[in-house]
């Protein structure tokens, strides 16, 4: 059937001149004179330093676990003062007088620095500095995860044989060129080049078998490609050396492929992207609109429970792609599945419909967003 972060440190900061410490330059202020700046204390502030004319670097430097105090430099020709974040404590600023770029130190779990133009207040050899670019802290930064794994767990069924409205071709490999199967499997050879950079893809067909009859429901517990940085070569190589045969095993198939996801030890986030066009098959519960006390051979709670058990067990999200317009009454199931695995469409069905190629590509480039945004 188908369907779709201590230690306290004083430092004394001083500016020297020729002839010994100076008063602190001013508007207008004689060249050659230097102030001295205080050091912040453990968890305080640090003070502000003024350099003269021809002043040394002034430099604040805080304490463990205090705020990175900043030093400014006023006059001309002083050297850009310089400020290091505390461990854990906020940007140091620096402000630059005319001559060498101000900087940011590094402290562990600081923040970046950040340099401000330098100012002179009415020296003749003032000029504004160089606003000065300061360093991240150690630890600190931004703190990048790996590209998801998404393994596209997909049907292989003998009715992706058939065109996407439903009709069905004679011979073994069905309605060809125009069927389900060559129509969606090259539409994915297009996507997943675009989305490798960010995403790392992998495949798992169900069914798994021979295509006896005896295969139909064989589901084994590896995968055809494992998630890995760019994989679209091989996964297109895999699609095209294998045709649509068997039913459509979806629990065995869902449940194989969490358990194979939760074995990777990479840090990624874990996606199983389910396509199909089928309800679940190989089971014996009663399929999607069956009358009641009937049997056959569907499996719809099964899948939909082995969706929400990967979601609610494992923490592994499924999207769910449905291929096809002759859904039926397995609509109800593929939303549900969708829903169960959390990551649902903000739109009516929840799943993924496709009925044509560029539909699916719509939708692996949709859903490759939402796994790594």
């Amino acid at each position: 059937m188908r369907m779709m972060s201590g230690l306290a440190v004083v430092v004394v900061v001083a500016a020297w001149v020729s002839g010994g410490m100076g008063c602190s330059s001013s508007s207008g202020g004689r060249s050659g004179g230097s102030g001295a700046g205080t050091a912040s204390q453990s968890g305080g502030a640090g003070g502000a330093t003024v350099n003269g004319g021809g002043g040394m670097p002034a430099t604040v430097e805080p304490s463990v676990g205090g705020q990175g105090g900043g030093g400014t430099g006023v006059g001309g020709g002083g050297f850009g003062g310089t400020s290091a974040p505390a461990s854990g404590g906020a940007a140091g600023h620096a402000v630059p007088s005319d001559g060498a770029a101000g900087s940011a130190g590094v402290g562990p779990g600081g923040a970046a620095g950040s340099g401000l133009a330098g100012t002179s207040a009415g020296g003749t050899s003032g000029g504004g500095g160089r606003a000065g670019a300061g360093d991240g802290g150690t630890g600190g930064g931004i703190v990048t995860s790996p590209p998801p794994n998404i393994l596209i767990v997909l049907d292989r069924s003998a009715s992706m044989n058939d065109t996407f409205d439903g009709m069905t071709c004679p011979g073994t490999y069905g309605c060809g060129v125009t069927s389900k199967w060559s129509l969606m499997t090259t539409a994915m050879e297009q996507v997943l080049p675009l989305e490798e950079t960010k995403v790392n893809w992998g495949l798992k067909f169900f069914a798994e078998g021979g295509g006896l009859s005896t295969d139909a429901c064989v589901v084994l517990s590896g995968v055809e490609i494992a998630p890995q940085v760019a994989s679209a070569a091989m996964i297109a190589f895999r699609l095209e050396a294998t045709h649509a045969s068997g039913s459509t095993p979806t629990t065995a198939a869902i449940s194989a492929a969490a358990t194979y996801l939760s074995s990777l030890n990479d840090g990624a986030p874990k996606f199983i992207l389910l396509v199909t066009d089928g309800i679940p098959t190989c089971g014996v519960a009663p399929c999607a609109g069956a009358a009641p006390g009937s049997l056959n051979q569907c499996d719809d709670a099964n899948a939909i429970a082995a969706v929400k058990s990967a979601y609610d067990t494992l923490g592994i999200s499924t999207f769910v792609v449905g291929v096809g317009m002759d859904v039926g009454s397995g609509d109800a199931t593929l939303a549900a599945m969708a829903i169960a695995g959390g990551q649902p469409r903000s739109a009516n069905p929840s799943y993924y419909p496709v009925e044509s190629g560029a539909d699916l590509i719509a939708a692996f480039t949709t859903i490759a967003g939402l796994a790594a945004p």
